[in-house]
C-alpha cells in the first residue's frame, strides 16, 4: 500500500513534508536510494520510505505477523543490510534487499550488551562500524559526559567507548537523540535541549545552534545527504514531519 503525505510547507531554507497520522511516533531515519530516506516508527519495527521529492511514502518491511513491539529508537543501513536498534540496546538486523516492499521480514537479533550502561537513542554506520548513541548514561563515571558506542559489524561486539565531558563543549547538559557521522565529523541531535552541535572525532566543538521549537517541536531523526540537513519530528498524534533544509538549518 502507498500512503501520501498530507501536505508540505516550503520557505525559502526549508521543505517540511506532513506524514499520515499512522506514522506518527517518528524516530530514526537513514539514507534510502534514489533521493529517499528510510523512517521508522519507535513502537513497532516497521520501516518506511519517504521520497524527497515528492514526500510519497511506502512501507518497506514488518518484522514478523503480527509485527515485533518495542521501544525502537535508531536506524542505519549499510550495502546488504538495514538495522534497527532499542532503547535497551537489542539490534534488529534485516537483509536489504532492492524491490522490498511490503514485505514481512525475520529479524537475526543481537544483544549489544548496552543496556546496563546507557540509553540507546541514535545509530549510525560507518566503514563496517555503527555507532550508537547514548541518550542517558547509568554508570556514575559517565554523568556528565557525551557517550558514543562504536560496535563492529565484523564480530558484532563493542570496540571503542568515546567519550566527551558536556564542560569542554560549553555544554550543561546534552541528551542524544540522533548521530550522523562521517570520517571527519559527528553531529549530534537533541530532542529535549532541541539543539544540534558539530564536534570532530578529536572532540572539538565545530558549531551548535538552537532549533525552532514551532518547526521543530520533537526531533527525534536526523541524516545529513548532498549538503541536505533532514529532520524528523514525531508527530503529537497527527503524524510525524519530516524537514528537508538546503544548507545548515539555522533558522
Amino acid at each position: 500500500m502507498i500512503l501520501l503525505v498530507l501536505g508540505c510547507r516550503v520557505d525559502e531554507n526549508v521543505q517540511q513534508w506532513q506524514l499520515p497520522a499512522e506514522i506518527d511516533e517518528l524516530s530514526g531515519l537513514a539514507i534510502g536510494p534514489d533521493d529517499t530516506v528510510y523512517l521508522h516508527d519507535d513502537e513497532v519495527a516497521a520501516v518506511y520510505r519517504l521520497s524527497l521529492d515528492s514526500g510519497d511514502v511506502s512501507t518497506i518491511f514488518r518484522v514478523e505477523q503480527p509485527v515485533i513491539e518495542g521501544d525502537f529508537e535508531g536506524i542505519a543501513q549499510t550495502a546488504t543490510h538495514i538495522f534497527l536498534i532499542t532503547s535497551q540496546g537489542e539490534l534488529f538486523r534485516v537483509p536489504r534487499e532492492s524491490n522490498m516492499s511490503e514485505a514481512i521480514v525475520s529479524a537475526d537479533v543481537f544483544d549489544t550488551g548496552l543496556s546496563g550502561i546507557c540509553e540507546v537513542e541514535g545509530l549510525h554506520a560507518l566503514e563496517n562500524h555503527l555507532y550508537i548513541a547514548c541518550k542517558k548514561a547509568y554508570l556514575k563515571a559517565d554523568k556528565g559526559t557525551l557517550l558514543l558506542i562504536e560496535y563492529s559489524l565484523a564480530s558484532y561486539s563493542i570496540t571503542q567507548e568515546l567519550r566527551l565531558d558536556l564542560r569542554d563543549v560549553s555544554l550543561k547538559k546534552f541528551n542524544t537523540s540522533a548521530i550522523w557521522l562521517d570520517t571527519e565529523r559527528i553531529v549530534l541531535l537533541s530532542a529535549r535541549q532541541r539543539k544540534i552541535i558539530e564536534l570532530t572525532w578529536s572532540g572539538e566543538l565545530l558549531r551548535q545552534f538552537k532549533l525552532d521549537k514551532s518547526r521543530h517541536p520533537q526531533p527525534e531523526g536526523l541524516v545529513i545527504a548532498n549538503g541536505r540537513f533532514i529532520i524528523a519530528d514525531e508527530g503529537g498524534g497527527n503524524g510525524g514531519r519530516v524537514a528537508i533544509y538546503h544548507g545548515w538549518p539555522t533558522h
